[in-house]
């Protein structure tokens, strides 16, 4: 998440986009892929990731797919709506929670299947307000 959340000196403004993506890129959502032997049995299990929920903690949840969560915006700015991100609208500490989907493909030496799997993390994000004084400088 950009800005990262700061707690103690909150840095993330009203009305300003937080965006979001997976820490280390591609690699990071896979597929991330390994292979297990124990007593002469090899399995292969191959996770990759589908998509993440974002619950913002003010009734809102944004779900951002595989390819918006794969690499760091290009720009961040403070106008628009970031593709995958969030812009709260009040001060106050949210609880971010992103649960993200995974498939799960497994093979044996005479079977083979796949099964869904989540994982769930949570931060805390203080959103704040920060006065601005514009000064303007008369041409000469």
């Amino acid at each position: 998440m950009a800005p990262a959340p700061d707690l103690v000196d909150p840095n993330v403004l009203i009305g300003a986009p937080a965006y979001f993506w997976a820490e280390g890129g591609t690699p990071a959502i896979g597929p991330l892929t390994t292979t297990v032997t124990q007593d002469g049995l090899t399995i292969t299990l191959a996770a990759t990731f589908a998509s993440v929920d974002f619950t913002t903690g003010d009734g809102t949840t944004v779900t951002c797919t595989r390819d918006e969560v794969a690499a760091p915006p290009a720009s961040m700015t403070l106008q628009g709506t970031p593709v995958c991100g969030h812009t709260w609208t009040s001060s106050g500490t949210y609880a971010l929670e992103a649960t993200s989907a995974w498939t799960i493909d497994w093979q044996g030496p005479t079977q083979a299947g796949s099964f869904d799997h989540t994982l769930t993390e949570t931060i805390d994000v203080a959103v704040t307000d920060r006065p601005v004084n514009l000064t303007t400088t008369k041409a000469p």
